[in-house]
């Protein structure tokens, strides 16, 4: 299987209208799909700076895990999610 991260982050990037090279490594790891817990605490970490910048109107975080269904992932090969749930 050769490795496709490079074009995959460059789809991903694409897609959401931002450069390749500020899609975060905890997102897209070379070689493999995967749910890491870094991805939440990563997106736990923008929320809470977001809230104390006054960026977002919000007065409770919400819990960033709620956002995110690994399930198909679980389906084909659960040892890819790391996710604390």
């Amino acid at each position: 299987m050769s490795d496709t991260s490079g074009r995959i982050v460059g789809q991903v990037a694409e897609d959401i209208g931002v450069e390749a090279d500020d899609i975060c490594s905890c997102i897209i790891t070379s070689g493999a799909v995967t749910l890491q817990q870094s991805l939440v605490l990563n997106l736990e970490d923008q929320v809470r700076w977001a809230m104390e910048s006054e960026l977002a109107t919000a007065t409770i975080a919400p819990d960033m895990l709620s956002y995110i269904y690994p399930a198909p992932l679980d389906a084909v090969d659960p040892d890819r999610v790391t996710l604390i749930r």
